[in-house]
């Protein structure tokens, strides 16, 4: 626990978050000690019930701390399912996630206009 990071093989974890993991261990030259008490006391790192889960994210949503959310997984396709599963049910029964897609590009999602034909 006390000495540096080991290189890791790769896994199907998100691959940028390992590797701005490993840039930060390398550059303050963490130990994997340091590591784990750097990402449990993290604000982003948020563990705990669907409910817990979801109360966090509604509490960032309306305090408009955030406007959206990147979520990333220890592991998949387990703890994507999970989300899938669990948390975002709830927080579409608190009227704050999405129950349906307002068309079918990015642009619709944003309410953007399309820009006009060139030439």
């Amino acid at each position: 626990m006390d000495g540096p990071l080991p290189e890791l093989p790769l896994s199907n974890q998100s691959q940028t978050a390992q590797q701005q993991i490993y840039a930060e261990a390398r550059r303050d030259n963490l130990t994997i000690r340091d590591l784990v008490r750097r990402f449990a006391n993290d604000d982003r790192t948020v563990t705990g019930t669907p409910e817990q889960i979801a109360d966090h994210i509604e509490e960032w949503f309306h305090g408009r701390a955030a406007d959206g959310f990147n979520v990333t997984f220890p592991y998949l396709p387990g703890t994507l399912s999970d989300f899938a599963e669990l948390v975002v049910p709830e927080l579409r029964r608190r009227g704050i996630f999405r129950t349906h897609y307002t068309g079918t590009t990015l642009r619709d999602h944003l309410g953007l206009p399309r820009p006009a034909r060139l030439g």
